[in-house]
């Protein structure tokens, strides 16, 4: 088979551990001058790797973030981006569902923060992962949203932290660490971010899921 350019390749979406990356090593002149192509695996490489990147509103499932598409054999997955609720009034609380599990009973979590300049502390029986800003600043972009799943391929129960941080209509601003620890042990393949009304409240936004080899 002749030799094709790299541009010319098949676009790689979703990534394994036992995947190459071709490399030049400039210290092994065995092929010329320039240096001898090798191969490297995605999991000695060692990196953050994009996945996919879900942008709302979508049909069917206008109240949530649906990550169906999860590689397996990495060490942790990391959920970013910007989403903004379209509740009318008061506050949407976020949810964090792994695999299929809803039941609220499976999950603990643990938020601690600021509340519009008001320390807070709670503990509840849900898998709920953040807030965001309430009705003065729902459309606004200058918050953030990162979730942080360990181990999410191993036999552990799994645990998330989530942090977020939101303009509210003071001026103010709401800033969240959330804890969630799980019963769940199998193997992570799916993860949903929604609102805690989903079929009614939708989410707009941007979040993007990568993961770490």
């Amino acid at each position: 088979m002749a030799d094709r350019k790299i541009t010319d390749h098949t676009a790689v979406t979703v990534f394994a551990p036992g995947d190459l990356i071709e490399v030049v090593d400039v210290s092994d002149t065995t092929d010329g001058a320039g240096g001898t192509n090798k191969k490297m695996s995605l999991t000695a490489f060692g990196s953050k790797f994009h996945v996919e990147t879900i942008t709302l509103p979508i049909s069917p499932n206008p109240g949530e973030f649906d990550f169906a598409t999860i590689p397996t054999g990495g060490k942790r997955l990391i959920i970013q981006g910007r989403p903004k609720s379209t509740a009318a009034t008061g506050n949407d609380v976020l949810y964090g569902i792994l695999n299929a599990d809803t039941t609220a009973a499976n999950y603990q979590s643990q938020q601690t923060g600021a509340d519009n300049g008001g320390a807070l502390v709670s503990t509840v029986n849900n898998p709920r992962v953040g807030c965001v800003s309430d009705t003065g600043s729902l459309s606004s972009s200058n918050g953030f949203f990162e979730m942080v799943i360990e181990d999410y391929d191993g036999a552990a129960r799994k645990t998330m932290v989530t942090r977020t941080m939101n303009p509210v209509s003071s001026g103010r601003i709401r800033g969240e660490t959330v804890y969630t620890y799980s019963a769940i042990t199998a193997a992570i393949t799916r993860v949903r971010i929604r609102t805690d009304n989903h079929s009614t409240d939708t989410l707009t936004g941007t979040l993007s899921l990568y993961v770490e080899f």
